[in-house]
């Protein structure tokens, strides 16, 4: 999260703030650190520009270096809120949540009309231990003061449901309904897109999850790119697994329905089950691949994925094994619904390669 205050003027520190936070804001850290050298070398204890170079280490994950300039920032001007807020922020990616937090609330007192404070200090509290109800009061706070801000509206999706956090029915209405918001207010932000996929993977809307990781790639390669690939392979793992598993129940409700010696009744009933797995199976894929961007995506996971490929396979022929059982005579079914096992079985252990890996 990043917020420039400064206006500049040509050949002054806010005309040096200026150019860094272009910088920053076009993912460019490094080069924007270089800018930082150049303008501290005129102007040493610029606090603007000190809490800047704070920011471009941190995003660079020099996080001591970052603490150390925001408390350099801090000393040059003690007074000044966005030096303490670049402090909390920088406490916060070095690990010491409890440190940041006792900051940033230092910002929000310095200037509580700001909602960016808020926000941050929302951040900060969501890392304590017991801090979401506090979290979650300075995140709404935020969006009071900035209703028409989607980073306040995201800020309060992210404390609602953090990642790794074991969402509640509650919070998950709370951080769709916040990143709604975000979206309609601005509706190309590739990072809200992965966090509203996110929300819907919670919910095991499977097909939404993948669409939305999908377009936020695809907008925004660099920033939500790594992050929101890794989790379209979590979520092709919990699919493959989960239809692996169905395949396991049918087949185990097959072997009952058709005994040792299966009946035209019991052999009709298989081929019935097996016909409306596969077509379910079918219809599901086809939502889950239901956009360009989803089908691109897939593509690539799967493309370099082998284990999941085969989980796959191993889906398809054990449906072909179940649905030859209704068709063999004699004893053959009893083999056919064995085979039908054993290859969804594998499909699971190619699924737990996958997710080892």
């Amino acid at each position: 999260m990043a917020d420039h205050h400064h206006s500049g003027v040509p050949g002054s520190p806010s005309d040096s703030a200026d150019r860094i936070a272009n910088l920053l804001d076009l993912g460019r850290p490094a080069d924007a650190l270089d800018e930082c050298g150049r303008a501290l070398t005129l102007y040493p204890d610029n606090s603007e520009l000190l809490a800047l170079a704070s920011m471009c280490t941190r995003r660079l994950g020099r996080f001591a270096e970052a603490v150390s300039l925001a408390e350099r920032a801090v000393a040059a001007q003690p007074g000044d809120d966005y030096a303490h807020g670049m402090l909390a922020s920088a406490q916060l990616a070095a690990g010491r949540p409890d440190l940041a937090a006792q900051t940033a609330y230092t910002a929000v007192q310095m200037r509580p009309s700001h909602w960016f404070h808020h926000a941050r200090y929302a951040e900060c509290l969501i890392a304590l231990p017991g801090g979401r109800d506090q979290a979650l009061q300075a995140a709404q706070r935020a969006v009071e003061l900035a209703p028409d801000e989607p980073r306040a509206h995201g800020t309060l999706a992210s404390v609602a449901y953090p990642t790794g956090a074991k969402p509640t029915f509650e919070h998950l209405n709370l951080a769709e309904a916040a990143l709604h918001e975000a979206l309609r207010l601005s509706p190309g932000n590739a990072a809200m897109l992965h966090d509203l996929a996110r929300v819907r993977l919670a919910r095991a809307d499977h097909a939404g999850a993948l669409s939305g990781f999908s377009d936020a790639i695809v907008m925004d390669p660099r920033r939500t790119g790594e992050t929101a690939l890794s989790n379209v392979r979590y979520a092709l793992k919990r699919i493959v697994l989960f239809q692996s598993l169905m395949v396991i129940a049918a087949t185990v409700l097959g072997s009952w329905i058709g005994g040792k010696n299966p009946s035209t009744v019991s052999r009709g009933a298989i081929v019935v089950l097996a016909l409306a797995l596969g077509v379910l199976l079918v219809v599901r894929w086809r939502a889950f691949l239901a956009g360009a961007s989803a089908r691109m995506v897939v593509g690539q996971v799967f493309r370099g994925a082998r284990p999941l490929v085969g989980a796959l396979v191993f889906v398809v022929l054990a449906l072909g094994a179940l649905l030859l059982a209704a068709f063999l005579p004699g004893g053959g079914p009893t083999g056919a619904l064995g085979a039908a096992f054993m290859l969804a079985f594998g499909a699971v252990s190619c699924v737990m390669l996958a997710r080892s890996r």
